[in-house]
């Protein structure tokens, strides 16, 4: 569907129409609202692509619009059908003459793959008619599933059996929770839909909660659990906690490694920069693009927010945080459960103290001192606090 621009009325969009088998329709002149969908289309299209970043050339910026493309088809939720995705929604609607079994189970491919007597799944979507879970099941594109007719019915996968039986075609993939639904659970969902969008080999499980807390049974298209009882029920299944506070998120990963032992998994976002002679452990979240150089050691469940800038040199010790656009220079030594501001920028070779805070915007010229405040130009004391307030909270 076009307006009745001059382009659009020509031969040369005609022929390319017929060629690739499509239908053109012109809107109704005067009367803009007929083209809505398509003006939307393309106002998003600026915004979340064209003009979403920064790119080194044209040639770059087309390069990104299938990928783009594929992340908004099938990654993203649309508020206009619940804030599901596309395909969660057509998997639940349509009723299947042909689908694809594996190891027993049903499943629903997705759109523009066609059928065959056998075919390659890259991707599959499982449903279980009330609620449809969506998530990247990347199996081997050498690995051949054969197609069943069931015409009789619809068939739909129960999702934590799906998910479990799918892992198991591929050696090496990751099944994850995340502890958490706030803010920053919601964030590494993203990371995870993102990184098997890039093609990782990850599964996530959905959210886990506090008895206490009170939340929706689903939260973007995953069930939310209400205890940790699932991690005993699948010893596969690993944890990323996923609270924003160091001392609660402390509490939180020392609860379930006493639960279950130390079955935690990092979410590292596949926009950072990384060198390889960094080292991650445990439990490390990366929430978007951020520089993280050489010869930089990270503690267990640290917090790396996008647009974080860590140079040469530099340690971070566990439950650390690091707020948006902080910038540490080489040499930086940040001890167990600090947490800097946003923005906030450290000068070479000191030391920030354990469970100290960093004001947003500081610029840190001075060692900080041990559950300390600072915050400034020049950063500042600006407070106290005595040992061990974060297990009080």
């Amino acid at each position: 569907m076009t307006d009745n621009g001059s382009g659009y009325l020509s031969k040369a969009f005609g022929h390319a129409c017929q060629r690739l088998g499509l239908k053109h329709v012109r809107t109704k002149p005067h009367t803009p609202r007929t083209n809505g969908k398509a003006e939307r289309f393309i106002q998003t299209s600026l915004r979340e692509w064209a003009y979403a970043q920064t790119y080194n050339s044209s040639t770059e910026r087309t390069a990104e619009l299938p990928r783009w493309l594929h992340r908004y088809n099938w990654h993203q939720p649309h508020g206009s059908i619940g804030a599901r995705h596309s395909p969660e929604v057509a998997a639940c609607q349509v009723r299947f003459a042909k689908s694809a079994t594996l190891d027993g189970l049903t499943a629903i491919p997705d759109a523009g793959m066609g059928f065959s007597s056998r075919f390659t799944a890259n991707r599959v979507t499982a449903c279980d008619g009330a609620t449809t879970h969506s998530a990247a099941y990347w199996v081997s594109t050498r690995q051949r599933l054969t197609l069943s007719r069931r015409a009789d019915k619809a068939d739909f996968i129960d999702w934590p059996k799906a998910a479990e039986q799918i892992a198991r075609t591929k050696r090496g993939i990751v099944k994850v929770l995340i502890f958490g639904a706030g803010g920053l659970g919601r964030e590494v969902l993203n990371v995870f839909r993102a990184s098997a969008a890039a093609g990782r080999d990850i599964i996530c499980h959905g959210f886990i909660v506090d008895p206490e807390f009170t939340t929706a049974p689903t939260l973007h298209g995953m069930p939310v659990y209400g205890d940790l009882s699932i991690l005993g029920r699948d010893q596969d299944i690993r944890v990323v906690v996923a609270l924003g506070d160091p001392g609660r998120r402390r509490a939180a990963a020392e609860k379930i490694e006493n639960m279950v032992g130390p079955r935690f998994a990092s979410a590292i976002h596949p926009g950072a920069t990384i060198g390889r002679e960094v080292r991650i452990d445990t439990g490390v979240m990366v929430l978007g693009p951020a520089s993280i150089t050489t010869d930089v050691s990270i503690g267990r469940h640290v917090v790396i927010n996008p647009l974080v800038t860590i140079s040469h040199d530099c340690g971070l010790a566990d439950y650390v945080t690091l707020a948006p656009g902080v910038a540490i220079a080489g040499g930086v030594e940040v001890a167990e459960g600090a947490e800097l501001g946003t923005g906030a920028k450290v000068i070479p070779r000191l030391t920030v103290g354990a469970w100290s805070v960093v004001g947003a915007g500081a610029t840190v010229i001075r060692p900080v001192a041990a559950n300390s405040t600072v915050a400034g130009v020049p950063a500042r004391q600006i407070g106290v606090r005595s040992p061990g307030w974060h297990d009080r909270q």
